[in-house]
């Protein structure tokens, strides 16, 4: 006697970026409600297709003012920092001092609008900001990035500041619907 199988997809425990609701997935024939025979096997393919864009960018200050539509699409990661409560979003756009010289402000400023990236890409924006994106997230590692306000690992050089302004400014005309 056969029993019934469903295959489903499911984010995978670390994966901070994807959110299934920007596909379209498709399984191949005989991977739902599919009845096997005891110790049959099935080779099922699930096909991700990505959606065109279902929301628009929006900015730090949007999302710092709006923390339950930020918490629905926690967690995410900024460097090595998972940010999975509501309680996180409000200090790291608030750490968002951008014209500072300060080594702490610039880094909070990217920091900031790396955090409005991800929450936009996950909100179903489009994802062409992803190779910013999975540079910013280096450059916070490399760093040292703890969270808002926390030391980071060694001081910026004159390259880093320079690194991290080119970041910034590439995110911030995404997150302001300026294009990638």
């Amino acid at each position: 006697m056969g029993s019934k199988a469903n295959v489903t997809e499911a984010v995978p425990a670390g994966n901070y970026t994807t959110n299934l609701a920007n596909y379209t997935i498709t399984y191949s024939a005989g991977c739902t409600n599919a009845a096997l025979a005891a110790g049959a096997a099935q080779l099922c393919t699930i096909t991700n297709t990505r959606k065109g864009p279902r929301s628009q960018p929006f900015t730090p200050g949007y999302w710092k003012t709006h923390p339950r539509e930020a918490q629905a699409l926690l967690p995410v990661q900024l460097g090595a920092y998972v940010v999975d409560f509501k309680t996180q979003v409000t200090p790291i756009f608030s750490g968002m001092n951008c014209s500072s010289a300060k080594d702490l402000d610039m880094v909070g400023c990217l920091a900031g609008h790396l955090l409005a990236a991800k929450l936009n890409v996950k909100n179903g924006a489009s994802n062409c900001i992803n190779a910013i994106i999975e540079q910013a997230d280096a450059f916070l590692v490399s760093i040292g990035y703890a969270g808002p306000g926390k030391p980071l690992a060694r001081p910026l050089t004159a390259e880093d500041r320079a690194y991290a302004e080119s970041l910034k400014n590439a995110l911030d005309r995404y997150n302001n619907g300026l294009g990638c």
